[in-house]
């Protein structure tokens, strides 16, 4: 190493290899599992067990350090049980880590802190009726909506373990418009601030939605910790700032 102290000196700490386990099957996205299993089987080669969520039992967890819920739609598999189980687990200290879909599974579901953004704004009396729509902008307000694709800045804290490695500007491929606050009882560690693209679309309606909401942040959940991923880091393998954000959700978040 060029500056800092030399790799093998006793300035040097060491993190203890987590057992690292993953959900598989129906309600996760395959390409999310996909994804996850290539980064750890093929690009960094350490062990991830795949956990079959068609018969999922609290006693896989048992030897789980680390449990990662690829993107999904998990409305129907987290019922109130399954979300207790992973709940008990985490305060024994295991670490959940959520991508994209994931999370809203968890959004405003005690004991985790995570909400969506403006959940807890009344509606005004201007907005209790509705907007009438018209026909005939219906594609214009389609695209005014719409989250194709899209680089953005974040506003990462480079001092938290999760952003270990990343230097400002950092940025975030943003392919959904779910937006969730930042977090009031854990650590924002990436915020979206502006929401303008610096590459890519997103509708105008979306980039007021998403300003000022959360990007990836941790959580400390009694004794094991959350981490909330809002954007996929891992998608199709080519986004390597993401890549080294999941590597500290997994490796470096709570050592």
């Amino acid at each position: 190493l060029a500056n800092g102290p030399d790799a093998g000196s006793g300035d040097v700490g060491f993190v203890a290899p987590p057992h690292v386990a993953a959900l598989s099957g129906p309600p996760t996205r395959s390409t999310s599992l996909g994804e996850v299993w290539h980064f750890f089987d093929r690009q960094i080669e350490y062990p991830v067990t795949l956990l079959p969520t068609d018969d999922f039992e609290p006693s896989l967890l048992d030897d789980v350090d680390v449990l990662i819920l690829p993107d999904g739609e998990y409305d129907d598999w987290m019922t109130t049980d399954r979300r207790s189980v992973l709940a008990s687990w985490v305060e024994r200290g295991g670490r959940l880590v959520a991508i994209g879909g994931a999370n809203a599974s968890l959004a405003g579901e005690r004991p985790f802190g995570l909400k969506r953004a403006g959940q807890t704004e009344a509606a005004s009396e201007d907005d209790a009726g509705g907007t009438q729509r018209r026909y005939g902008t219906r594609e214009r307000d389609r695209l005014d909506r719409a989250t194709p694709g899209s680089i953005h800045r974040v506003r990462a804290d480079t001092t938290h373990p999760l952003a270990f490695g990343l230097s400002a500007p950092a940025h975030t491929l943003k392919r959904s418009g779910t937006a969730y606050a930042y977090l009031s009882d854990g650590w924002t560690v990436g915020a979206l601030e502006d929401a303008r693209p610096v590459s890519g679309f997103m509708g105008s309606t979306a980039q007021k939605k998403l300003e000022k909401t959360l990007v990836y942040g941790t959580e400390d959940v009694g004794d094991g910790e959350v981490v909330y991923l809002v954007d996929n880091p891992l998608f199709r393998g080519f986004w390597y700032r993401g890549q080294v954000v999941f590597s500290n959700a997994v490796f470096l978040v709570g050592n």
